[in-house]
């Protein structure tokens, strides 16, 4: 049954996301038919691809197989690359996001003035000192120039 199960998601996903090219297809004895890249054939098994993972099917299954040919493969195969690429980024993308979202920092005190350790534009690291009120921020030269930022104008470089 959770065989049924995985070959009807694998179909369904397959179906909706190649649809320009035809991948190879085994004709399953049951009635049923898997689409993917055939990756290994022996006398016991077909190994298919499908685009987030392989399956294995025993000869016994299959009835018959229809093989794609190689300009079908490349597209499918840079198809699948091409969503795998755009996952990864929208993973990156929410991971940054993430980053952002309010956390718990340690504030160290040294007499009445309270700091934070900060890492600023993601590579230069600081110590700021945290002041509520005020109106504008001063950073030493050095960080100044770790950030690029030119002490010697109003904007930065």
């Amino acid at each position: 049954m959770k065989r049924l199960i995985r070959i009807f998601i694998f179909t369904f996903f397959l179906l909706n996301v190649v649809s320009k090219a035809r991948a190879d297809i085994l004709y399953l004895k049951n009635g049923r038919q898997m689409e993917g890249l055939i990756t290994e054939e022996t006398d016991e098994y077909v190994e298919l691809s499908v685009d987030f993972g392989t399956v294995k099917f025993y000869r016994q299954e299959i009835a018959r197989i229809k093989h794609s040919s190689p300009e079908e493969k490349r597209t499918i195969e840079q198809t699948w690359k091409e969503k795998r690429l755009k996952k990864e980024q929208e993973i990156e993308k929410h991971q940054k996001e993430k980053d952002r979202w309010p956390q718990e920092i340690e504030i160290s005190r040294e007499g009445n003035h309270a700091f934070v350790n900060v890492v600023l534009n993601e590579r230069t690291n600081a110590k700021l000192l945290i002041d509520t009120g005020a109106s504008l921020v001063i950073l030493s030269p050095k960080i100044a120039q770790e950030l690029n930022i030119n002490v010697n104008s109003a904007h930065p470089r």
